[in-house]
Protein backbone atom coordinates (compact mmCIF):
# COMPACT_ATOMS: atom_id res chain seq x y z
CA UNK A 1 0.00 0.00 0.00
CA UNK A 2 1.49 3.39 -1.22
CA UNK A 3 1.57 5.95 1.65
CA UNK A 4 -0.96 8.50 0.06
CA UNK A 5 -3.29 4.87 0.20
CA UNK A 6 -2.39 4.30 3.89
CA UNK A 7 -2.97 8.39 4.36
CA UNK A 8 -6.55 8.17 2.90
CA UNK A 9 -6.99 4.66 4.83
CA UNK A 10 -6.51 6.12 8.02
CA UNK A 11 -8.51 9.35 7.59
CA UNK A 12 -11.87 10.13 6.51
CA UNK A 13 -13.51 12.43 4.13
CA UNK A 14 -12.31 15.88 6.78
CA UNK A 15 -9.18 14.27 7.34
CA UNK A 16 -9.81 13.25 10.53
CA UNK A 17 -8.71 9.69 12.13
CA UNK A 18 -11.49 7.07 11.20
CA UNK A 19 -8.72 3.95 12.82
CA UNK A 20 -7.31 4.21 16.03
CA UNK A 21 -4.09 6.27 16.11
CA UNK A 22 -2.07 3.00 17.24
CA UNK A 23 -3.46 1.07 14.72
CA UNK A 24 -2.96 3.54 11.73
CA UNK A 25 0.52 4.35 13.30
CA UNK A 26 2.03 0.52 13.24
CA UNK A 27 0.45 -0.01 9.42
CA UNK A 28 1.96 3.56 8.81
CA UNK A 29 5.71 2.61 10.41
CA UNK A 30 5.38 -1.02 9.06
CA UNK A 31 5.40 0.69 5.51
CA UNK A 32 8.56 2.42 6.48
CA UNK A 33 10.65 -0.21 8.42
CA UNK A 34 10.98 -1.87 4.94
CA UNK A 35 13.61 -0.07 4.09
CA UNK A 36 15.41 0.27 7.67
CA UNK A 37 18.18 -1.90 8.65
CA UNK A 38 16.44 -5.19 10.53
CA UNK A 39 18.13 -4.20 14.17
CA UNK A 40 16.63 -0.83 14.09
CA UNK A 41 13.52 -1.78 12.47
CA UNK A 42 12.80 -4.65 15.79
CA UNK A 43 14.13 -1.42 18.11
CA UNK A 44 11.56 0.85 17.03
CA UNK A 45 8.97 -2.24 16.78
CA UNK A 46 10.12 -3.07 20.70
CA UNK A 47 9.27 1.04 21.49
CA UNK A 48 5.56 0.67 20.47
CA UNK A 49 3.16 -0.07 23.62
CA UNK A 50 1.61 -3.53 23.54
CA UNK A 51 -2.22 -3.99 22.39
CA UNK A 52 -4.37 -3.23 25.49
CA UNK A 53 -1.93 -1.48 27.09
CA UNK A 54 -2.89 1.85 28.74
CA UNK A 55 -0.35 3.11 26.49
CA UNK A 56 -1.65 2.05 23.29
CA UNK A 57 -4.26 4.44 23.29
CA UNK A 58 -4.33 7.16 21.60
CA UNK A 59 -7.59 8.77 22.32
CA UNK A 60 -7.79 12.12 21.49
CA UNK A 61 -4.21 12.97 20.61
CA UNK A 62 -3.08 12.70 16.28
CA UNK A 63 -0.56 9.87 15.30
CA UNK A 64 2.26 12.85 15.66
CA UNK A 65 1.80 12.93 19.38
CA UNK A 66 1.35 9.53 19.95
CA UNK A 67 4.68 8.65 18.24
CA UNK A 68 6.48 11.50 19.84
CA UNK A 69 5.85 10.17 22.86
CA UNK A 70 7.19 7.29 22.39
CA UNK A 71 9.95 8.62 21.19
CA UNK A 72 10.67 10.84 24.32
CA UNK A 73 9.73 7.51 26.70
CA UNK A 74 12.65 6.09 24.69
CA UNK A 75 15.24 8.97 25.03
CA UNK A 76 14.56 9.01 29.07
CA UNK A 77 14.70 5.61 29.24
CA UNK A 78 17.89 5.70 27.59
CA UNK A 79 18.96 8.68 29.23
CA UNK A 80 19.02 7.07 32.61
CA UNK A 81 20.05 3.39 31.65
CA UNK A 82 23.89 2.44 31.11
CA UNK A 83 25.87 3.38 27.78
CA UNK A 84 25.38 0.24 26.28
CA UNK A 85 24.93 -0.59 22.56
CA UNK A 86 21.60 -1.46 23.14
CA UNK A 87 21.23 2.13 24.71
CA UNK A 88 22.74 3.01 21.37
CA UNK A 89 20.31 1.36 19.36
CA UNK A 90 17.04 2.37 21.47
CA UNK A 91 18.70 6.17 20.88
CA UNK A 92 18.99 5.00 17.34
CA UNK A 93 15.08 4.02 17.42
CA UNK A 94 13.89 7.01 19.46
CA UNK A 95 15.14 9.30 16.64
CA UNK A 96 13.90 7.69 14.01
CA UNK A 97 10.21 7.72 15.80
CA UNK A 98 10.34 11.10 16.85
CA UNK A 99 11.22 12.12 12.55
CA UNK A 100 8.39 9.44 12.19
CA UNK A 101 6.11 11.22 14.16
CA UNK A 102 6.59 14.65 12.18
CA UNK A 103 6.35 12.87 9.04
CA UNK A 104 3.00 11.40 9.73
CA UNK A 105 1.82 13.95 11.35
CA UNK A 106 2.70 16.43 8.57
CA UNK A 107 0.76 13.50 5.60
CA UNK A 108 -2.48 13.67 8.27
CA UNK A 109 -2.57 17.43 8.03
CA UNK A 110 -1.99 17.45 12.34
CA UNK A 111 -0.29 20.63 13.91
CA UNK A 112 2.73 20.49 13.54
CA UNK A 113 3.72 24.05 15.36
CA UNK A 114 1.84 22.73 18.46
CA UNK A 115 3.40 18.95 17.84
CA UNK A 116 6.60 20.82 17.81
CA UNK A 117 5.92 23.67 21.00
CA UNK A 118 5.05 20.10 22.91
CA UNK A 119 7.12 17.40 21.75
CA UNK A 120 10.49 19.74 20.87
CA UNK A 121 13.41 21.73 22.79
CA UNK A 122 11.02 23.83 24.21
CA UNK A 123 8.47 20.94 24.95
CA UNK A 124 9.12 17.44 26.66
CA UNK A 125 12.91 17.13 25.23
CA UNK A 126 13.97 19.84 26.20
CA UNK A 127 12.78 18.88 29.85
CA UNK A 128 13.91 15.93 28.99
CA UNK A 129 17.86 17.26 28.13
CA UNK A 130 17.79 19.68 31.78
CA UNK A 131 16.25 17.11 33.95
CA UNK A 132 19.73 15.05 32.62
CA UNK A 133 21.45 17.77 33.38
CA UNK A 134 22.47 18.95 30.04
CA UNK A 135 21.52 22.37 28.63
CA UNK A 136 18.50 23.07 26.94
Amino acid sequence: MSESELAADATGSRGQATRSAPEWAVGWLESKLVEVPDELAGAIRDALPRPGSSSSAASAVGVGAWLAEIAVGELSAVASGDDTRECALRLLAADALLTYAFEAAAELGEDLPALARAHGPLGRLGSLVEDAGGMA
